[in-house]
């Protein structure tokens, strides 16, 4: 049960932040185009991204594809977040004394997860790194454009760094965050600890 409420919590502040990352707050706070916005929260449709240009530049189709399934991941990752949440209500509510070595233990493994990262960046580089990433996502190959692209001048860079950098200081922040509160809660005999 231990393990079981810490990885929830883990994926709980991992898919909040990835979904948080989705918001016209971080997206204007982080400098993105809200295209991709618009079109997660359906206010773009596809018929519109076939008729959208820049500086000349009309997305593919497989540009297209993307986007369009970039808006089912994020309304995966929502669903996924209510239904984690759901069950966080459940598996905490019933062994409140879970909660401290929930949240310590699913710090710990966001840095340990952070470490590895770090290390496939160092050993793979960027590139190798994003696409094992992606992978796990998206289909193969469907996630990579040439640097002229409309995808590549809309975010490029900017979205793949700006937001990973948002989505790994978002969920270290709300994780350190429920781990302080269990620990001050636990010291003022507020929660029991097991």
């Amino acid at each position: 049960m231990r393990l079981l409420s810490m990885l929830l919590v883990f994926a709980f502040a991992l898919l909040a932040a990835i979904c948080a990352l989705y918001t016209s707050t971080a997206f204007q706070l982080l400098g993105l185009h809200p295209l991709a916005l618009d079109v997660v929260d359906g206010r773009m449709t596809e018929s519109d991204l076939k008729t959208f240009t820049r500086n000349g530049v009309a997305f593919t189709a497989r540009e297209i594809g993307h986007l369009l399934d970039v808006k089912g991941a994020v309304a995966a990752a929502r669903t996924g977040l209510l239904t984690l949440a759901a069950a966080l209500a459940v598996v905490l509510g019933l062994r409140r004394d879970l909660i401290r070595a929930a949240a310590g233990g699913a710090l710990t493994l966001f840095l340990g997860a952070l470490a590895a990262l770090a290390a496939a960046l160092l050993a793979f580089g960027p590139a190798a790194t994003f696409d094992a990433l992606h992978s796990v996502v998206f289909e193969p190959g469907t996630y990579v454009f040439d640097i002229r692209s409309l995808t590549a001048q809309l975010y490029g860079n900017p979205l793949v760094l700006r937001g990973l950098g948002f989505v790994l200081g978002l969920a270290f922040v709300l994780l350190l965050g429920l781990w302080a509160a269990a620990r001050l809660l636990s010291r003022r005999g507020l929660l029991k600890t097991g």
